[in-house]
């Protein structure tokens, strides 16, 4: 059975309780700009269109401020391959990152920089990491932001998933090579047969080197029961239509 983020949640309080915080909207205006059109209209996460309150409060003070969202990419409807990934989401943009665990745990990422298979990382300030603690309602409670502390912000491979940081949260929807040029000739596990399908879906996180480490201290974005790897149950990407090619 498919486990997911609820399909639309409020406006949560402003943040206040996590000791790491975003920078608020004027810091990134200062960087990019903003957008300052109004919202549109909130549909579901199944549609094409996804400008959930819960996703607008995410995006505040980034070039996505105001924008309306595509649903580009779903792993349950388009594949858990770093093939159907690539094929979703290169060069259209800025890209917002929504995943949950087997486990419970519920974070994601945004980087200005978006994908395009450029076989290099690449860099930018502006990318973060978010999540949930253990125990929080998603429709009530604010997720911690994780800065980035070191370079470079993403990987870039056409031959894995998003990958943030060496290995901050890395998810390469297959069996990847680590890091490493996508003509090492593997890719998506789904392609290389039923036997590594499993492999698709299991994600790592280690924070501490290029992202910020939890407030407790803990250095992962899943949930503690978890540890540094964690098989995905729900994996969604969001791009603005419009901002083809748009890198910063």
């Amino acid at each position: 059975m498919r486990a997911a983020l609820p399909a639309a949640l409020p406006c949560a309080a402003p943040r206040s309780r996590r000791s790491l915080q975003l920078p608020r909207a004027g810091f990134f205006r200062s960087l990019f700009g903003g957008n300052e059109e109004p919202l549109a209209p909130s549909h579901s996460l199944d549609t094409p269109e996804a400008t959930e309150p819960w996703l607008a409060r995410l995006l505040e003070g980034t070039i996505l401020e105001g924008a309306a969202l595509s649903l580009a990419y779903d792993a349950e409807r388009d594949g858990w391959t770093a093939a159907a990934f690539h094929r979703a989401v290169d060069n259209r943009g800025p890209l917002l990152l929504v995943a949950s665990s087997a486990g419970g745990a519920h974070f994601g990422a945004f980087t200005p920089l978006g994908f395009a298979s450029r076989e290099d990382y690449r860099d930018s300030n502006s990318t973060l990491l978010f999540r949930w603690a253990d125990g929080d309602e998603v429709s009530k409670d604010e997720p911690e932001y994780l800065l980035k502390t070191g370079s470079p912000a993403i990987f870039d491979y056409s031959a894995q998933g998003p990958c943030f940081g060496a290995d901050a949260l890395r998810i390469p929807l297959g069996i990847a090579p680590p890091n490493g040029s996508s003509y090492a000739g593997v890719g998506g596990s789904l392609t290389l047969g039923p036997m590594h399908a499993q492999g698709s879906r299991i994600a790592r996180s280690r924070l501490g080197s290029h992202f910020a480490r939890r407030a407790d201290g803990a250095s992962t974005l899943f949930s503690n029961n978890e540890g540094m790897d964690a098989e995905l149950v729900s994996l969604r990407a969001f791009i603005s239509p419009g901002r083809e090619g748009m890198y910063l």
